[in-house]
């Protein structure tokens, strides 16, 4: 296969449990490289109240004006193989729109230690000035409010499945997912992305991290006019969408339906990974399940629970080329991720 059209040709994968079976994935090419990026001292700016600010960075690496410091690797997926760990990659259908890659083997994790680590980090560092910049930062958009749970709660969920053996990791991940939605139910009943919620910012602070993107080159003045016409656009998109208006762009009747659709909710890289609309008794029947699977050793978790969820687009055309990163507010999962390292701890 050529090695340039390889993750295009990849069948799709149409139901969400698929994701934990091994047959679903094939191996990365080894002329591939896999691009890390990590934001320095994060706890420190998540408790800072900047958990906005590091998710931006996931869409948009760049640290100017955000005032955040970020490591930047890449590694050759040869590399990782030589580590005896392995980079297996599957396409997931979210939508029509949207089609999400998932990971699993490990490969990703391993490379994400090496860019941590200082005795291996100068291994597959970029270093600043190394590289010519050449990129885009077109499309990004941070114009929503933090959308309110339409339950009462959002929470974000990391689960990592500790057994070696595959087909029963395979198993777990499977019996895993079928016990979210029992508890949850289907995926329109616990979608965090309640299109009746949505709402735009006129908030200068909250817009200030598209601004920090899109015009990092530009002045003071030049920042201030590019906060303004946000606004403006904004007004104008209100208006659109509350009267139904159709226009060349778009259906801006549908607009909110489809961003829900196109919503970045679930994901599978070496572990599942979920934000979800419920209330606290369905947390605490998750929690229960989670805890109990804990206790086994089949497992290792997170959670982390707000009243609302935080949203970063990328916006193509607005027909249906948007997708959009949720995560849950104040933490989501970055906090999740804590809490599961807590536990694996307490295995030691």
């Amino acid at each position: 296969m050529n090695s340039t059209a390889f993750y295009a040709n990849l069948p799709l994968l149409t139901e969400f449990s698929d994701v934990g079976r091994q047959e679903s994935y094939v191996p990365l090419p080894g002329d591939w490289h896999v691009v890390m990026c990590d934001v320095r001292n994060s706890t420190a700016a998540v408790e800072a109240g900047r958990y906005k600010n590091v998710n931006t960075l996931g869409a948009a690496v760049i640290t100017a004006m955000l005032k955040l410091d970020l490591r930047i690797a890449t590694m050759p997926v040869a590399r990782v193989r030589e580590a005896g760990v392995n980079i297996l990659v599957a396409r997931y259908r979210v939508s029509d729109n949207y089609v999400q890659a998932m990971f699993a083997g490990g490969g990703m994790a391993y490379a994400d230690r090496c860019m941590k680590d200082p005795a291996t980090a100068p291994l597959c560092r970029v270093e600043p000035g190394s590289v010519e910049p050449a990129c885009s930062f077109d499309g990004l958009e941070c114009r929503w409010q933090d959308i309110p749970s339409r339950h009462g709660e959002t929470v974000s969920v990391m689960v990592r499945v500790l057994v070696d053996d595959a087909e029963e990791a395979d198993r777990l991940y499977c019996e895993l997912i079928a016990k979210v939605r029992e508890i949850y139910g289907a995926d329109d009943a616990c979608h965090p992305v309640w299109p009746p919620n949505l709402a735009f910012s006129f908030n200068g602070k909250k817009l200030g991290n598209e601004v920090g993107v899109r015009a990092v080159e530009r002045s003071a003045w030049g920042k201030w006019l590019y906060l303004m016409n946000m606004r403006g656009m904004a007004l104008f998109g209100w208006f659109l969408i509350a009267f139904g208006i159709r226009t060349s762009a778009t259906d801006w009747g549908r607009y909110k339906i489809i961003l829900a659709r196109n919503s970045d909710v679930k994901k599978f890289n070496d572990c599942f990974r979920q934000i979800l609309a419920g209330n606290a008794a369905q947390r605490e029947a998750l929690t229960a399940w989670l805890d109990q699977r804990f206790r086994q050793r089949d497992l290792v978790y997170g959670t982390h629970v707000a009243d609302r969820a935080q949203m970063t687009c990328l916006v193509f055309d607005y027909s249906g080329r948007h997708l959009h990163f949720i995560d849950g507010a104040d933490g989501g999962l970055f906090m999740a991720a804590k809490a599961l390292k807590e536990r694996v701890a307490k295995l030691a």
